[in-house]
């Protein structure tokens, strides 16, 4: 075991040197999403040793937690007290009579060492706040056979400096120490594989010793660190540290900076900077690299003070944000073999100039965003070195890749520019290439170009003209996505539009009304056409599918071939008040039917007639709740359900708090009873729960309904509550004087004519 944090000297560790033990390499560590997973260098063959040697140690830990578990679970005897020679009184319990569990430690002082028995019996386990609170302790020691900690375990010893876990513990909580602001110095559980930022949860820790088990840092552990130094257990295979960094056994994968210091030299070996490594060390002015670092990964450097970067000459690839937030950075000098930059890798930075060597194959988008640098014209301070093979950087400052047969459209560097004709003998426009370009008003493709790849002019919320050449066979899936295009004209050649590649500005979350309102398709154009405002998608069997929705008429009509309607076809669509479809439309988009809007009219052709019916017209009630249960009948997932519109319907209908005129200008009582009426009569594919609340808003207003009637001198009420049965032998005199108040004579002539047929003539009150 390396030596322990209790006894190093408080020193600095910013030259500290590497320490290379030899007897068993790991490398390919991954660290692309920070997971570190231990594999063997060189031929990538194991011995037979270290399959063993992993092997056992995975029993281990697997039979640690097994034990920890089973002594949570355990019987426990009553409450038992036990003094040390140190005069410590320990509350205990004993775990099925065969461990001790601590409840509770009082009069403690100075340094503690809890027990490793008592009564014979080995000391496993510690409750939750079983040593919490004794402010006069300055050390604790957990005795090796320990296997749980409860939480908050240690919490409030104000004094407490130092606490030494064991080693066949394979947890770690931070919560054990809340409330701890002398805590310096750790010595982390044996077991424990993996450690996060949750350790720096401790505020004042100074300095930390991992076992021999710690095979994973999560990325970003050591952000919040005030640590002035740490050690790793020799024995451990997988890492090792010099006393400020750790790095992969073989000291060629740096994983995280631990001490938070202003310079550092990386190690001579090192070849990979892990992701986070450096990031959020804001006081980082100076790293040395060495010439062999090949890979900095994403984050490595992101908001450090450094001020210069000069690559190191084996330097193949820089990161996503690798030196992102940088706002000390200046000056940047990169090696010629560099061959990819990911993207963001330079911004937030006060660089003024960057020169791309011409060894470069990939530049990310955006590379440096809010930098002072120029992309475009005589001036511009962003610049690709003349003889590259693959790449060519134009004066509009748009980057292409060479081809057999053209040039792709990667990507356009300058983020200002409103207008863009991309060059010519393009032949192909990449995924992303002008994605999130907000002052982009024009692009001009010229002929030649056959592909627009996926979200190619994604985000291009101000992208009012763009023209698709003539010799364009694809546009890949949200091409055309947030963009403001008004109108757009589909030529012959085109075969394929991608999912989504025509949803304008804001359509897909329904803020507002989509800004795509005309659509035309050139003369032979064997895949789309334009029909009754809608661009349709036409299948091999006859059938088609909506792709988008153009067009701003009242009335919309859905051709009688279509059976599938593409997400947000139809979404934030606001003028429609009449809507004729079919439920033969089987495949509906994510709220490819989602009106936000009042629809007055409603027809459905049915595909097979529904109990004697072969359509439906629904018209919801004109209140302000409609809208959304219009919305919600259309969200069904995948198709046109009738049973789906009819039940938001039967919920519109008998929401009685809807229907205040005076609230939210909806319609009143009487108008709702009719609705519900026109339901019971014909309760096709009504659910029991609408049938139930109808039937409980007809008899709990059942008088005022008819008051209402007479007011309007509607019998047709009064015939329709009579079919139904809600009036009665029982309520037929109270429902007559009521509309007896109302001095209709007519109608009053009429219930007693009602209660004379249906209910007998002795009933006949002629008092009235």
């Amino acid at each position: 075991m390396a030596d322990g944090l209790l006894g190093i000297p408080r020193i600095a560790y910013a030259k500290a040197q590497v320490n290379r033990n030899k007897s068993l390499d790991v490398s390919k560590l991954d660290v692309s999403f920070g997971g570190f997973t231990p594999m063997p260098l060189n031929d990538g063959m194991a011995t037979r040793e270290q399959v063993l040697s992993t092997e056992a140690r995975i029993r281990e830990r697997r039979e640690a937690a097994l034990r920890a578990q089973a002594l949570q679970d355990a019987c426990t005897s009553d409450s038992r007290h036990f003094v040390d020679d140190a005069g410590t009184d320990w509350e205990y319990v004993v775990l099925s009579g065969s461990s001790i569990r601590i409840e509770r430690c009082s009069h403690a002082e100075g340094e503690v060492a809890i027990p490793d028995s008592i009564e014979g019996l080995p000391v496993c386990s510690l409750a939750p706040d079983a040593c919490s609170s004794l402010e006069d302790v300055t050390s604790i020691v957990v005795p090796e056979g320990v296997l749980f900690i409860g939480g908050c375990a240690f919490r409030f010893c104000k004094r407490l400096e130092c606490v030494v876990l064991p080693r066949n513990l394979a947890t770690f909580e931070s919560d054990w120490f809340r409330g701890c602001p002398s805590l310096s110095r750790l010595r982390m559980p044996g077991l424990l594989e993996e450690v996060g930022p949750s350790l720096f949860d401790i505020p004042h820790l100074e300095y930390v010793e991992f076992g021999a088990a710690l095979s994973r840092v999560e990325p970003g552990t050591f952000q919040k660190s005030r640590l002035i130094g740490i050690s790793i257990d020799s024995e451990n295979p997988w890492l090792q540290t010099d006393g400020a960094a750790i790095y992969s056994k073989d000291a060629k994968t740096l994983l995280a900076l631990a001490c938070p210091l202003t310079s550092y030299a990386v190690a001579p070996s090192c070849t990979m900077i892990a992701r986070k490594a450096f990031s959020s060390f804001c006081n980082l002015a100076q790293v040395e690299l060495p010439n062999s670092v090949e890979v900095i990964g994403p984050y490595a450097f992101a908001r450090t003070a450094v001020r210069t970067f000069e690559a190191p000459s084996a330097l193949r690839e820089i990161g996503e944000r690798a030196f992102f937030a940088c706002a000390s950075l200046e000056s940047i000098s990169l090696n010629e073999k560099l061959q990819v930059i990911k993207a963001d890798a330079f911004s937030n930075s006060s660089i003024s100039s960057l020169r791309i060597p011409n060894s470069i194959v990939e530049i990310g988008y955006p590379v440096a965003a809010r930098t002072s640098l120029v992309y475009a014209g005589e001036d511009a301070t962003f610049t690709l070195d003349p003889g590259s093979e693959r790449l060519i950087l134009d004066e509009s400052g748009a980057l292409y890749e060479l081809q057999g047969d053209g040039m792709k459209l990667l990507c356009l560097f300058d983020s200002e520019a409103k207008r863009f004709e991309a060059a010519e003998g393009t032949t192909e426009v990449a995924p992303g290439a002008l994605l999130n370009h907000a002052a982009l008003e024009e692009v001009v493709l010229p002929e030649g170009v056959r592909i627009i790849g996926a979200a190619a002019c994604k985000g291009c919320r101000a992208l009012r003209r763009i023209a698709i050449p003539g010799g364009v066979v694809e546009m890949g899936a949200e091409a055309l996505m947030d963009t403001a295009l008004e109108s757009l004209h589909i030529p012959a050649s085109l075969e394929k539009i991608g999912e989504n590649a025509l949803v304008t500005y804001n359509a897909h979350n329904g803020k507002r009304q989509p800004t795509l309102r005309k659509v035309t398709v050139a003369q032979g154009n064997a895949r789309y056409e334009e029909k009754n405002g809608m661009l349709l998608e036409k299948w091999s069997n006859g059938k088609a599918r909506v792709v988008v929705n153009t067009d701003s008429r009242e009335c919309v009509r859905i051709p009688e071939e279509v059976v599938a309607i593409a997400p947000y076809a139809f979404n934030g669509d606001r003028n429609i008040r009449e809507l004729y479809l079919s439920n033969r439309i089987k495949l509906v988009g994510m709220r490819g039917l989602a009106f936000q809007c009042f629809i007055e009219l409603i027809h459905i052709d049915l595909e097979e007639p529904i109990e004697g019916h072969t359509c439906f017209d629904v018209r919801f009630p004109e209140i302000d709740r409609s809208v959304k249960q219009i919305e919600l009948a259309f969200s069904v997932p995948d198709h046109v359900s009738v049973e789906a519109i009819l039940d938001h319907y039967d919920g519109s209908i008998v929401s009685g708090s809807s229907y205040d005129a005076m609230v939210d200008g909806g319609i009143g009582l009487y108008d709702q009873s009719k609705m519900i009426i026109a339901r019971l009569k014909d309760p096709v594919l009504m659910t029991p729960s609408n049938r139930s609340m109808c039937d409980r808003v007809m008899r709990s207003n059942l008088v005022d309904i008819i008051v209402q009637a007479a007011r309007h001198d509607d019998r047709q009420v009064v015939d329709d509550m009579l079919d139904l049965g809600y009036l009665t032998k029982d309520n037929i005199d109270t429902v007559v004087e009521r509309a007896g108040d109302v001095q209709d004579a007519a109608m009053t002539g009429y219930l007693l004519e009602v209660k004379r047929r249906f209910f007998g003539s002795q009933l006949m009150d002629f008092d009235l």
